[in-house]
């Protein structure tokens, strides 16, 4: 339990709506201070005016902030020096716009910035820096865990914000720190996010479905998103998540989450075990094969798989995804000079694709890769582009493919890095999540049938590190949980019947790749680095030869919105089936609460 009286606070976007809703609650429960960030300067002055006529002098303090600009370590600094410390943030800014001119900057506002908050809230607040300890409220959403069609940058971000929270919030986190970190979803909610002012979608063709179907959904007023984000606050465990929808009392959805990461890891690692089972049933018959001269095939076809469970959905799945031929198609891969990026290069060209577009920063390597495929395989079949998908270089070498091939049919977005260190997480968020998706959203308008293009693959590469709460790695396994959470999304069947792309998934287990090495890797909290690296060695990790082979799969036989796990070496599995059970779960039992206290009601 967390008395709110004699607290500090620090809140974001809290000039106005839900945040300005805030404000005023804990003042009124007897908060010793708020600092009110935002950028709107007029409203932010007239509630610090309003607040302090009130509650009395200096217990509000509007900061004019910019959360994506040093306005937020700025306005951190105000704050301590004035008060102290800060016992509560609430990082409560955000835009909902996938736009094609705004997203990039609702990505700055609902991931970077408010991971920045966060951060800098835990190094102030733990208790193994000589702080007080404290609370950190990340503001998620309804969408973040359910694939929905409309709006899925959107949805990534705050699937990010949850897996994050998550994350940091670990037991084992706040153990250590006294920090609890507590994701808050809302359900709609009367606010400017749902204005036409702000509101708009990546495909202007589905803005009607997307205002028709907030029709059917209830909409809270501001005060019970309030009620329910003062009770989180009150009452939160760390690591938890709230779900405050329908003007109904807020409620604690943490088991549901936790039942559905469970059973997404449970289901996983049975199947690494039956397959290795298998594995190994297989090399046994081989061997007594031998013995008694029968043909191995033969042998091993006889005999039922011990992993020969499969749902039906999932048949249903196999059987009616798309196959790809490979055969003569042009190839964009990003990170592609080296490790698994390298791999798919030299395994499409080894199937006859017609060209591979080599897009990476390391120009050495680049070109070497180019001189090896091209000398084997023939004149142009590889191109080394110099490329840091962070910048307009990505765009220049989809523009110079286009120019000379004419048009893509398959891209890989496989750049990326795993290091959570205060000095390079933004940059990790800039390429696994922000340039993914731009290299996506250029991909998808190229490809769609709807502007003329042939139709075409998406292959995005996420990490088993999405499907699961990690505490090492909170940054990283947030951008993958975005990087899966919008490949789903904009994968969706309604999108991909009007596209003809599409969008497809990869969850790689541990691999044996240059971002499992120290120079690469780095980690949030130093002192967790030996507990990293231990559990790192009890996982398999599997060749890199293995994730190629996996991913080229899911290019020939993924259906889009689809996931596929490699993992332990083994064969690629299409984990949608799981991945959709899991949503449906999560949504069934929402629907099922707010039915119920509705029906009290």
């Amino acid at each position: 339990m967390e008395d709110i009286h004699n607290k500090v606070f620090l809140i974001t976007g809290a000039a106005s709506g839900i945040g300005a809703g805030v404000v005023r609650a804990v003042l009124e429960k007897g908060a010793k201070h708020v600092a009110i960030l935002d950028i709107g300067v007029e409203q932010g002055k007239a509630l610090e005016a309003e607040l302090n006529a009130k509650y009395g002098p200096k217990k509000a303090k509007f900061i004019k902030c910019d959360v994506t600009t040093s306005d937020l370590e700025a306005a951190y600094e105000e704050t301590i020096e004035e008060q102290g410390y800060i016992d509560v943030v609430v990082n409560n800014a955000g835009i909902m716009n996938d736009e094609h001119s705004v997203y990039k900057k609702q990505i700055a506002i609902n991931v970077t910035a408010l991971i920045t908050s966060s951060v800098i809230a835990n190094d102030l607040m733990r208790r193994t820096n000589g702080g007080r300890g404290g609370t950190i409220i990340n503001i998620a959403s309804i969408v973040g865990l359910m694939q929905t069609p409309f709006l899925p940058i959107y949805s990534a971000t705050k699937s990010a914000v949850l897996h994050f929270s998550n994350c940091l919030g670990h037991e084992v986190n706040y153990a250590r720190t006294g920090v609890r970190v507590i994701a808050v979803c809302y359900g709609q909610t009367d606010t400017n996010l749902l204005s036409l002012n702000y509101l708009d979608v990546l495909d202007q063709d589905l803005l009607p479905g997307l205002q028709e179907a907030m029709k059917q959904l209830p909409c809270q007023s501001i005060e019970s998103a309030v009620k329910g984000c003062v009770e989180a606050i009150e009452r939160g465990a760390s690591g938890s998540t709230w779900l405050v929808d329908a003007d109904l009392p807020a409620r604690d959805i943490s088991s549901v989450l936790a039942d559905t990461c469970r059973m997404r890891y449970q289901d996983i690692v049975m199947n690494v075990m039956q397959q290795q089972q298998q594995k190994q049933q297989q090399q046994y018959l081989l061997a007594a094969s031998r013995l008694v001269s029968v043909r191995p095939k033969h042998t091993i076809i006889t005999r039922t798989p011990v992993f020969a469970k499969c749902s039906s959905s999932w048949d249903i799945m196999l059987t009616h995804s798309p196959m790809e031929d490979i055969h003569n198609k042009v190839f964009l891969i990003t990170g592609a000079a080296s490790g698994i990026g390298a791999g798919v290069v030299r395994a499409v060209l080894e199937k006859g694709a017609k060209h591979v577009a080599i897009l990476d920063i390391g120009v050495e390597q680049g070109k070497a890769l180019e001189a090896e495929l091209n000398a084997k395989y023939g004149p142009k079949k590889a191109k080394f582009i110099k490329c840091d998908v962070t910048t307009s270089e990505l765009e220049a070498a989809y523009e110079e493919t286009i120019k000379e091939q004419g048009y893509i049919d398959v891209v890989v977005n496989n750049a990326g890095i795993m290091n959570d260190e205060h000095s390079i997480y933004k940059k990790q968020i800039a390429i696994n999540v922000t340039a993914l998706i731009t290299s996506s959203v250029i991909a998808n308008d190229l490809m769609r049938r709807t502007n003329g293009g042939r139709g075409g693959t998406i292959v995005n590469i996420s990490s088993i590190a999405g499907l699961m709460q990690i505490p090492f790695f909170p940054i990283y396994c947030a951008t993958k949980s975005a990087v899966l959470h919008f490949s789903n999304c904009l994968g969706h069947e309604v999108n991909y019947a009007r596209t003809g792309v599409r969008v497809i998934a990869m969850c790689y287990g541990q691999t044996d790749t240059n971002l499992l090495s120290l120079n690469s890797l780095g980690v949030l909290d130093q002192d967790m680095l030996p507990s990293v690296q231990a559990a790192m060695k009890q996982q398999p990790c599997q060749s890199i030869e293995s994730a190629v082979k996996g991913c080229v799969e899911a290019i020939e036989r993924g259906a889009s919105g689809s996931t596929w796990l490699v993992d332990a070496d083994l064969p690629a599995r299409d984990i949608s089936s799981v991945l959709a059970d899991t949503c449906r779960m999560r949504y069934q039992d929402i629907v099922m609460s707010v039915m119920q206290q509705q029906k009290q009601q």
